[in-house]
């Protein structure tokens, strides 16, 4: 709007522009009360040719509004992407939990599993052992994504501007 503004006020340029003073002056001396002095100026300015400087300046603001307007524009742009972004991320940490929660009852499951197959001498203790420490890993993993996922969600808040850092 500034830039609209501005290239209006070049535009005026054009416009003859007229000046007027008057002055009325009394001086106690020498009876002027009875002759007071009147000053009255009269001026006039009116850029008929310029040199083509105010059709310059005009398209050089005229340039300056289109710039900023493109600069808006790709603000609202990254803005959107932003967004996106983090509902995409939002979106793909919540499937991660899922999967990671597959993942513990897959774990779970092949830790008792093996541990049947221990109590009937089918398997050695140190398996037993590594399928409770792939159902520790698991739960870990999940906890993990669920920190990913609250992350994405204060960013996508924060892309919507709800939540300020």
């Amino acid at each position: 709007m500034a830039t609209q503004y501005q290239a209006k006020m070049v535009k005026s340029n054009f416009i003859p522009k007229v000046a007027l003073k008057g002055h009325y002056k009394f001086i106690e001396e020498n009876l002027s009360l009875l002759d007071p002095k009147w000053y009255v100026g009269v001026g006039v300015k009116w850029n008929v040719f310029d040199g083509n400087q105010s059709r310059l300046k005009r398209k050089k603001i005229q340039l300056e509004s289109a710039k900023y307007r493109e600069q808006i524009e790709d603000a609202h742009e990254m803005v959107a992407l932003g967004i996106s972004k983090a509902e995409i991320s939002y979106e793909s940490s919540l499937l991660n939990t899922k999967i990671v929660q597959k993942e513990i009852d897959l774990a779970n499951e092949n830790y008792d599993m093996v541990n049947t197959q221990y109590k009937n001498n089918l398997a050695s203790i140190n398996d037993v052992l590594d399928a409770l420490n792939d159902v520790e890993k698991a739960n870990f993993k999940l906890q993990e994504s669920y920190f990913k996922e609250r992350r994405a969600v204060a960013d996508l808040l924060h892309a919507k501007g709800i939540l300020n850092y």
